[in-house]
């Protein structure tokens, strides 16, 4: 959801789903995704989710499939940073410019996040503060105490060069 908010909030209002494994993870990650064009007022129909193999090469093979379905998109939105560094050695096959023709989100923060060129916009689920809440419940119930009915842990979107604002003149 926090990619489409950002995306939308840059004008994008054409953003297709890069969707790479067919986990539990990722079916939450899709969820997201339609909840986030929901409230974002954008439609998301079935051409918006490319389904791909997982890693590089699938995100490689999406942004072509996409591309090849004429597919009218300016951003892109992936469950992994994986299929989007993927996604941007794709754009670039294509002669297109990706943090300029279009934005590119990832999901994990991975190291590869600040690899790929443009460094990439990127959703941390903050694994460690996970962690660490999981140990402070484990330490509650260990100690006898009622541990807290729910816990959330929020992820955050790290903003790097490759999410732009929409402009006309792409593509």
């Amino acid at each position: 959801m926090d990619c489409v908010a950002h995306l939308a909030s840059l004008g994008h209002r054409d953003i297709v789903y890069i969707k790479d494994t067919r986990t539990y993870s990722a079916a939450r990650k899709l969820s997201g995704f339609y909840r986030g064009m929901e409230q974002a007022g954008l439609f998301a129909g079935t051409e918006s989710v490319m389904e791909t193999e997982k890693g590089i090469i699938g995100g490689i093979t999406a942004i072509r499939r996409i591309r090849e379905k004429g597919i009218p998109f300016s951003a892109i939105v992936t469950g992994d940073d994986l299929s989007a560094a993927g996604a941007i050695k794709g754009l670039k096959k294509l002669d297109m410019v990706p943090g300029r023709d279009v934005a590119v989100t990832g999901f994990n923060d991975s190291l590869l996040a600040i690899s790929t060129d443009p460094e990439l916009t990127s959703v941390n689920s903050l694994p460690e503060k996970m962690g660490e809440t999981a140990v402070a419940i484990l330490s509650l119930v260990l100690e006898g105490e009622d541990p807290p009915q729910s816990t959330l842990v929020r992820p955050k979107l790290a903003i790097r060069e490759s999410s732009s604002p929409f402009s006309r003149h792409k593509e």
